[in-house]
């Protein structure tokens, strides 16, 4: 079931961007950080990767 909410949550944020519905990446962290389930680095891809990971 998570693999199936992920999934569904990656569809709806491509979506966005179709749309152009989207915030700058510095606006991403400082929403992620508030709620303290991102620490984020210098390298996006493994910072994804480990937040992908965790919700599989």
């Amino acid at each position: 079931m998570n693999r199936v909410y992920f999934l569904d949550k990656v569809d709806g944020g491509l979506k966005q961007v179709e749309a152009d519905d989207i915030i700058s990446g510095e606006a991403a962290k400082k929403a992620a950080q508030k709620v303290g389930r991102v620490n984020w680095t210098n390298q996006p891809l493994a910072d994804i990767e480990v937040i992908a990971t965790s919700w599989l």
